[in-house]
């Protein structure tokens, strides 16, 4: 008599925490599993945190000395909005661990009521650490609409 009470309490236990144990082992191979971004990926969503000052985001997919070179000091003001309507990218041959590859950003920039439709174009200087990484940036040309 005692060993069926004692398994009528520990066989829902057991199940209960093998369920639990299968949930997190799968939960755990999903999180793990995230997808590197692509040359054009990183280029992409690099501009896009410079054009909306996110600079946190920058941080992600710039290394320290292109992030630098495109982080004003001090505390940002932000006087206009800028809306971006779409960003294409152009890469370059790759050589070994490096490439270059050129944004271009058409946005509306509004300020103080008055909005200008301009295309910017970056050039983006890339290498590959763990992954592709933008090293350097600099501005083409910035053309009105």
């Amino acid at each position: 008599m005692r060993w069926l009470t004692w398994l009528i309490f520990t066989v829902p236990l057991i199940c209960i925490i093998s369920a639990w144990v299968s949930y997190l082992y799968l939960n755990e191979e999903k999180v793990a599993v995230k997808q590197i971004p692509s040359i054009e990926d990183t280029a992409r969503l690099f501009s896009e945190a410079l054009y909306n000052k996110d600079y946190k985001t920058l941080s992600t997919y710039g290394t320290e000395r292109a992030v630098a070179s495109v982080t004003p000091p001090g505390e940002v003001k932000k006087e206009a909005n800028v809306h971006i309507h779409n960003i294409s990218v152009f890469i370059s041959k790759q050589r070994e661990g490096a490439t270059k590859s050129i944004a271009v950003v058409e946005r509306t920039i509004e300020v103080k009521g008055k909005s200008i439709d301009t295309t910017h174009y970056l050039e983006l200087s890339m290498r590959k650490e763990k992954v592709w990484l933008v090293d350097e940036v600099r501005i083409i040309a910035d053309i009105p609409k």
